[in-house]
Order: C-alpha cells, then structure tokens, then sequence
C-alpha cells in the first residue's frame, strides 16, 4: 500500500478526502503486478519509487498518482519521455483519473482497475491534515486546494467532467468558451481582464470580484481590477486582502463556504463591509510561476459556492493566468522593442557630432506633447516609436554634409532635404515601422506649404509629423550647431511663437509652450 490519507485543510464543516485506488500492470516490466494507493504513489526507475518500472525509458521519477480533494489525479513530473493517458500525452498537467484509464510509462502499461474517492465533513473540533501547514484561521470553515497549479487542460477536463452530472450547470462551459475568445484582445490588456472578470462574476453569480496580481520585487500584491453587481452597494473593497495574501504564499486556493461563522474571517473589515458569506479565492498561477489570485464573493442572502464552482473557477484561473503571461510576455517585447529603436536612432546620430542625445530629448518632448494634446495611447506608442527614427534617412547622407562646419550650399542643402524621403523609404520596406513613415518623411514640411518634401500645409501634413516638427525645432534651437551656439529656453520660445501659423501648427505649438518644456527630458 502507498500513501496515506489527503485530507482538505481547516477544521470545523471541512470537506475530509480519503479514497482508494488499485493499479493493474498490464504489459512491460510491470505485468502482472497490482498497487493499491491511499494518497500517493510515485512512479519511476528509481528502486525507492512506490511503484519501480525497470525500463531505461523511464525517468527516475516518472510520474506521480495523487489523491486531491477534487478527486484522483495523475501528474508527470517532469520526466524525459512523458506519461501518456488512453493515448493522450498528459504533459505536466494533472490528470483526472477514472476507472480503466490506461497508462503508458515507457514500455510498462497500467490500468487503472479501481477507483474511489469519498468527501465527508470532518468531525466538529477535529484537525485535518494541512491545518497547521496553511496557518489560515483558527477554526476556519475553508476548503483549500491546489488545483490551479495543474493548468488549463485539466481544468477543463474537471469542468467537463462535472457537467455530465445531473443537474450540473451548463453555462459554465460556454463561459469557458468565452474567456478563450478574450485571449484575442491580449493587446488591450484591460479590456481582457475586464471581460473575463465580469463572465466570471455573472457565470458564478458572485455579487463581486477582483483580479489582485503580484507586482514588483519582492512581490507584492496590488488590486488591478474590481467589479460589482449591477445595483449592488458600493463596497470600500471588493475582496479581502488577508485571504488574497494567504492564497498568494501558500500557492492554494481557496474555497470558504460559509464565513459568517467563523470569527477568524467573519472580524475582517474587508468581509463585513463587504457583507462577503462565501468566497472563491483561486491561485493564478502558470509553470513559470505564481501571478496573483481572482477573488469572488457571495452576499449572506445567497446560496455558498461549492465545490463545482471551485472547478470552474479554477479552469478559468487557468485561461486567466496564461492571458495575463501573455500580456506581460508582449509587454516586455514591446519594451525590448522601443529601446532597440532608440538605440538605433542614437547610432544614428553618432555620425553626426552636433546632435548627440538629440533623438532621446525629441522623443521626450514628443510623447509629453501627446500627453498635453490628448491624443490616443496608439498615438502616443507611434510617437514614442517613430520619434527617434524621424532622422533615420540620414544613414544616407554622406559624412562631409552631416559634419560640415558652416552653412551648405544648395546642393548640399538638396542632400540634405532628401533625408526625408530616404527614411520613409526605409521605414515602409520594414514590417511593423509602416505606421510611423509619415513621421520621417513629413517633419520637416510647414504649416504654410512652404515646408519639404512635398510642400503639403494644414493639416494635410499628417498630425504626428507636425508634433515633431515643433519638437525637433526646440531641440536645433536648444543644442549648439555648427553655424550657431544654443539658445536659452526663453529665446527658443520666443522663436517658435513668432512662426506659429507660419511653420508650425497653432493649436500643437500652443500645446508645447504651455508644458513649459526643460532640455532635458526622458522618454
């Protein structure tokens, strides 16, 4: 026999698993041998395993039977050649176990010949097995698993599972379904958390609920959404922070089924300002790590969650937890992304010995100009990613024009100009810099039409270009050159107010002046 007893933590009204289960060798090295299994069993070649498979296929340990409170589950740990289920790679996933399930581990079949798993309230006053391990609430009514550690695949499985029971419900499937339709806007990272929180919210018909992610290091963690109830009452917060902190740290969630008796949640502000009388608090976690918890409540005059809930929160948890991975994970290339453009642009500008940090004090300029005209957060992101490569065209240009000291002749002046075009020349042949084209090429003409290199006015000079135009003046203005030492902040203002309505747009140099604008700014 392997294993012992699982038990969920908590003490009084808390949900006690035990069960049974037998393995049957089928083929390989293991025919013919019978295991029978209580809480665990580990799987492997190596000779302490519960269950030894001599086959140089299998790993040392393999895989792993576990008895969780929401039944018999069957985990990979990790190993080189997988662990297969009725011919279905499980991955390190767990996976749910019936009754003549088979397993393939290398060259040994299992089956699986018995299976039972019984759920009974503990005893009043009695200590299950986890109780002190947790440290939760002295008598706490808590139901506490780690289910969402086992991803999204068996999540699903459990969901699916439950639904085949009479009377379970059916639209947390479609609800799933759902969720995995808002995994398109991961570039609209609120809209996606806000989607799948409030499906959450209605398919549970919680009163409220949170998403609270981990944030910086040590991590800590911080409510980056909330929502409530049509009509409810505003609450001060829509989840308790003490409950959160302790999913987070012990990386299980939690189901609290009824807290209005029991003192240790029921003193809470949180909870009873709140009126909480049942919580579902689950982990967000993925592989890589633990991102934070979702957090739902139900109000005193409703029924509690249950365990089905747990299930379909945690399959939820699941699609949430890699929706917010992704979101971070394009985040960070996005962020890769800008800083090797304004590396690129200050490459750029090496060549040239007058305009050194030129690039990063436009780009400031700019994305804070943005900010004051109110345009959209994609312009925005346009600016902070074409403003350093407005000058890009300049590659083109030879040494003996960019370093000249003095004024150039015309046909200098002709080269020079023609950076324009080369750089939006450059930009459209470059998937994902198309966008920010009419910056480089438009910079440069005017509010008059008299500007190059196509001598467009108004605003048929695309609105991007025109606030650089007035970010790129400051700059000149404020930077010494060849032919002119730098001006103070004052005469450079000076300067453009004079040419507004002539080189520059009105309303966006008006905007600009009225930053009262440093030379030296960050992006």
């Amino acid at each position: 026999m392997a294993g012992g007893f699982a038990r969920g933590a908590g003490a009084r009204g808390v949900v006690v698993v035990e069960g049974r289960l037998v393995l049957r060798g089928m083929s390989g090295p293991v025919a013919g041998r019978v295991w029978e299994v209580r809480s665990v069993a580990r799987v492997g070649r190596f000779e302490g395993a519960d269950i030894h498979v001599d086959d140089s296929s299998v790993s040392r340990l393999h895989a792993e039977f576990r008895l969780t409170a929401l039944g018999w589950r069957l985990v990979d740990l990790g190993s080189t050649n997988g662990t297969v289920v009725n011919g279905a790679k499980v991955g390190v996933a767990q996976w749910p176990l019936r009754k003549r399930d088979v397993i393939g581990i290398g060259g040994a079949t299992i089956e699986v010949a018995e299976l039972r798993e019984d759920s009974d309230p503990a005893p009043s006053g009695s200590k299950a097995s986890g109780q002190d391990e947790l440290g939760l609430f002295q008598g706490i009514n808590v139901w506490v698993e780690a289910t969402t550690r086992s991803g999204l695949h068996a999540a699903l499985v459990d969901v699916a599972r439950e639904r085949e029971k009479p009377g379970a419900d059916n639209p947390m499937l479609m609800a799933l379904l759902q969720a995995s339709r808002h995994l398109v806007h991961l570039d609209r990272e609120e809209d996606f958390l806000q989607s799948v929180l409030e499906d959450a919210a209605a398919t549970l018909r919680a009163q409220g609920g949170a998403i609270v992610l981990a944030e910086g290091e040590p991590p800590r963690l911080r409510p980056r959404l909330q929502v409530e109830r049509p009509g409810a009452p505003g609450r001060p917060r829509a989840y308790s922070q003490h409950l959160a902190e302790r999913v987070f740290s012990t990386g299980r969630s939690a189901l609290c089924r009824t807290l209005g008796e029991d003192p240790g949640l029921a003193g809470l502000a949180s909870v009873t300002e709140g009126n909480m009388a049942s919580i579902l608090c689950v982990l967000l976690r993925t592989p890589r790590g633990s991102l934070g918890v979702l957090h739902l409540d139900r109000g005193s005059g409703e029924s509690p969650f249950g365990p089905a809930d747990l299930a379909f929160a945690d399959a939820l948890a699941a699609q949430l937890s890699a929706g917010i991975e992704g979101v971070q994970l394009v985040r960070g290339q996005r962020e890769a992304f800008f800083e090797t453009v304004a590396v690129l642009g200050q490459v750029i500008e090496l060549r040239d010995a007058y305009t050194g940090g030129h690039t990063m004090r436009v780009t400031g300029y700019a994305v804070r100009l943005g900010e004051a005209l109110g345009l959209s957060a994609a312009d925005r992101e346009t600016l902070r990613l074409g403003a350093p490569l407005h000058d890009i065209g300049k590659i083109g240009i030879s040494d003996a024009i960019l370093r000249k000291q003095g004024a150039l002749d015309p046909a200098e002046q002709a080269l020079m100009r023609s950076h324009t075009v080369m750089g939006d020349q450059i930009l459209r042949s470059h998937p994902g810099l198309e966008k920010v084209a009419p910056i480089a090429r438009s910079h440069h003409e005017r509010h008059d039409g008299a500007g190059y290199p196509d001598g467009l006015s108004g605003h048929r000079v695309p609105l991007l270009a025109r606030v650089v135009a007035v970010v790129d003046a400051f700059d000149a203005l404020t930077t010494d050159r060849p032919y002119r030492t730098r001006m103070t902040v004052g005469e450079a203002m000076t300067v453009l107010s004079r040419e507004s309505g002539r080189q520059f747009d009105p309303e966006i140099l008006g905007a600009f002046l009225s930053m009262q604008p440093e030379t030296s700014v960050n992006p």
